[in-house]
């Protein structure tokens, strides 16, 4: 019998797991299960969010998340990098090789932007803005 079941925490592996059977080939698949089961913890880390997933015999066979945002520009790929970016760190200093998978390259001015944003915490718009156009043109 197929239930639909709010997600606790105990759970996030779990649809981490099932991810990673979905999707091998994408990114967060291949940056290690502790990536994937902290992304999914973000949505349990907030009001303003929810996950649900589905069992089937008691294995996780799919799962929907999502957030209602606080402000503009607040957004779910943002959040959940920066609440996970420690695991994406130790998933690219273990494969190196992510680093030019087409999903990062795709995404560097966003993971750039992450990364000063964390490191700094500031909002200096001018400085960001320009870091970002540097790393677009080494890039493009």
């Amino acid at each position: 019998m197929y239930r639909l079941q709010p997600t606790q925490h105990s759970r996030t592996r779990d649809l981490a797991i099932c991810h990673q059977k979905c999707f091998p080939d994408s990114l967060s698949s291949k940056l290690r299960n502790s990536y994937l089961t902290k992304t999914f913890e973000w949505f349990l880390a907030g009001k303003n969010r929810f996950l649900f997933h589905i069992e089937f015999q008691n294995q996780v066979i799919g799962y929907c998340g999502g957030f209602q945002p606080l402000s503009p520009g607040d957004g779910s790929t943002s959040g959940m990098m920066q609440y996970g970016m420690k695991e994406a760190m130790q998933g690219l200093i273990r494969k190196p090789h992510l680093l030019f998978h087409r999903e990062v390259i795709r995404r560097y001015p966003l993971i750039f932007k992450n990364i000063y944003k964390r490191v700094f915490k500031t909002k200096k718009k001018i400085v960001l803005l320009l870091f970002i156009l540097i790393i677009q043109k080494l890039v493009w």
